[in-house]
């Protein structure tokens, strides 16, 4: 009976296990097996009918497809600059001197010149100097690199030199500066440079057109899908811009490249001559003033030595009664100031109408250089920044004549004055005691 009963349980023990064994979830493919996934079941409780194929839905009018990149060999370099000037045709008012690199003598230009003449926007703290030939980049500080020269010709040229550069660590052929918003570069060395491969060594900002501007002041728009084919290239003794849609023609003498509307912000004052400090050295001559001989120095001379920056189109004189006359400076430059008589300072020349003389100048504004004039004992330096709208800076540089150099902090300028010391023109300045600046020659912003 035992035996029987243990078989029946045995029996039941067997059919129990075989129960689960078949109600038990499939094992889970490997990963090398996966099965395709089966559609989620419709919601619906009918059965959804199979869809026809058809045609990806075309993008609704209020989400257009984004558009085509048409300039893709830049487009992913898209940097800062916004304006590029070619170094060789911005040379105008610019000599080249006598410069060293090492035992070698070459002929450069100077670059704070330069940078002065033609640069539009605030510099950035370091230059970066660029090498045509390899890609080479070197950077520089700004305040370093501007006391220097670039040479156009001779031995790997173009190149830094001066007294201060190591011949050593010049970069040679150099191609391309890198100043910040701008950029600056040169041809010598190159027959042709596309427009393409320049905007990408410099960096250019992408935009929609872009302005190519030469030196007559003749400005041509071109779209950016065109700049694939724009060329600057030399061209019967010139450096021109060749560019589609104008036939056989080219951009004659082509100096700057720009974004599309760029604009110069305005000029504001940035250096101020004593001028009868900075007449000191030059050679005043006999001048006509109406039926009048007076005694003056060159406006052309005084420019040459003093000023740091290119002149505007037009100078403003102001008088010390306020009276103010403007006049192009083309026709300024030919003149002489008379600093003799009681109308003085006055000017004179061959070409000054005498009844259109202002009298008792007390400055006159070149665009960011400015002279001023000792009007009385006394010129207070606040009101002529004020009057000559200099720009704001943290600190300025007080420069006399023998080269001596005093900052002054901004919050400081009330109490700076122009005064005459006996015979001379100093500087009076808070912090120095009894002493001044003797030959007080020029203000400028510091740094």
């Amino acid at each position: 009976m035992k035996k029987a009963l243990i078989l029946i349980l045995a029996i039941l023990m067997i059919a129990a296990s075989a129960v689960a064994c078949n109600s038990a979830p499939e094992p889970s493919a490997s990963p090398s097996e996966s099965p395709s996934p089966s559609p989620s079941p419709s919601p619906s409780p009918s059965p959804s009918p199979s869809p026809s194929p058809s045609p990806s839905p075309s993008p609704s009018p209020s989400e257009p497809p984004p558009p085509p990149v048409e300039n893709p060999a830049y487009v992913d370099k898209n940097g800062d600059v916004l304006r590029v000037i070619l170094f060789e045709n911005a040379l105008e008012g610019i000599e080249a001197s006598e410069q060293p690199l090492g035992s070698d003598i070459m002929m450069g230009y100077p670059l704070r010149t330069f940078v002065n003449y033609n640069l539009w926007f605030d510099l950035a703290d370091k230059v970066a100097i660029t090498s045509f030939a390899d890609g080479f980049t070197l950077e520089e500080e700004m305040a370093d690199f501007l006391d220097k020269y670039l040479a156009l010709e001779g031995g790997s040229a173009p190149i830094v030199c001066g007294p201060t550069q190591d011949k050593n660590w010049a970069v040679w052929q150099v191609g391309y500066l890198g100043f910040g918003l701008e950029a600056v570069f040169t041809m010598s060395g190159r027959e042709e440079l596309s427009v393409l491969d320049l905007f990408e060594a410099v960096g250019m900002k992408v935009a929609d057109a872009y302005d190519f501007v030469c030196t007559d002041g003749y400005t041509h728009k071109i779209a950016a899908e065109d700049i694939p084919d724009c060329m600057i290239a030399r061209n019967d003794g010139r450096i021109d811009g060749f560019v589609p849609g104008i036939g056989e023609y080219t951009l004659m003498d082509v100096v700057a490249i720009q974004v599309s509307g760029l604009e110069q912000p305005d000029v504001r004052v940035s250096r101020i001559t004593v001028f009868e400090n900075g007449a000191i050295g030059l050679a005043s001559s006999e001048q006509p003033f109406g039926s009048d001989k007076r005694v003056g120095y060159s406006v052309a001379d005084f420019a040459q030595k003093n000023f740091t920056f290119k002149p505007s189109e037009d100078v403003t004189i102001v008088a010390s009664d306020g009276y103010t006359a403007t006049e192009a400076y083309a026709l300024f430059v030919e003149k002489y100031i008379c600093l003799q008589g009681s109308d003085a300072p006055i000017v004179i020349g061959a070409s000054q109408d005498k009844n259109w003389a202002v009298w008792n100048m007390a400055h006159i504004s070149f665009g960011r250089d400015a002279v001023c004039f000792m009007i009385g004992d006394s010129v207070s330096v606040a009101e002529l920044f004020e009057a000559l709208g200099m720009v704001e800076a943290a600190s300025y540089n007080f420069a006399c004549t023998d080269g001596y150099v005093h900052n002054i902090k901004a919050a400081d300028i009330g109490d700076c004055f122009i005064e005459y010391r006996g015979s001379s023109i100093d500087g009076i300045v808070p912090g120095i005691g009894e002493y001044t600046l003797m030959e007080l020659l020029y203000i400028e912003p510091a740094g």
